[in-house]
């Protein structure tokens, strides 16, 4: 017998059932390199995704703090710079910039809308000075979305109070807050699949420099 022939015979000894076998094994093989695959791939998104969430966190806390911390409230040619705080929202008037030998000012609203902390900012330079703020806040930016919470908190010296009002006649009159305490809860945009929705809590404090 040739060797030919003997090619031919080994051909006609593979079976079905072995090659059924060989292919359920080649299913599991290929099977388990994409579940691998797979879960490597939700491990790192679900990763990205906290360090997304922390980066807009500690950015958006640290951006709110510099504003905070440079509050004004006084009497400038008769007109009140007020600085008004609620739960969810903050009025106050600061300088645009922090230079010493900075003239202009700013006015300053952060609130939260629906999942969006938002931004609104007015400068004002030397002439015109106008130190009310309007009812509502046309051309506010968001700074950050998928915000579940948000609170501020004012500290008297003494207390935590969770508003303030430092118009004539109101409690505050003229006075700022010593501090202001930030709380803010952020969610990853969409959960990753197989893993529970990430959600985190920052929380920060800041003292107001111009505070007596």
């Amino acid at each position: 017998m040739n060797s030919s022939q003997q090619n031919l015979q080994n051909i006609k000894g593979f079976t079905i059932l072995e090659f059924l076998i060989a292919a359920f094994i080649l299913t599991i093989v290929v099977g388990s390199i994409l579940l691998l695959f797979k879960e490597s791939s939700s491990s790192f998104s679900h990763g990205k995704s906290k360090v997304g969430i922390y980066e807009a966190g500690r950015e958006s806390l640290n951006f709110l703090m510099s504003r905070l911390r440079t509050a004004l409230v006084n009497d400038w040619e008769n007109d009140r710079i007020n600085f008004i705080g609620e739960g969810r929202k903050v009025k106050f008037i600061c300088p645009f910039s922090t230079r010493k030998d900075s003239s202009d000012i700013c006015k300053l609203v952060f609130y939260l809308e629906e999942e969006e902390l938002k931004v609104w900012l007015e400068r004002m330079g030397k002439e015109g000075k106008d130190y009310s703020f309007p009812d509502s806040f046309p051309g506010s930016q968001g700074l950050i979305t998928n915000v579940k919470e948000m609170t501020f908190e004012y500290y008297d010296g003494s207390l935590w109070r969770d508003c303030w009002d430092s118009r004539k006649g109101e409690r505050q009159d003229s006075k700022l807050p010593k501090a202001v305490r930030i709380r803010i809860k952020i969610s990853a945009s969409r959960g990753t699949e197989g893993k529970e929705p990430i959600e985190r809590s920052f929380s920060a404090i800041t003292y107001l420099e111009n505070s007596g």
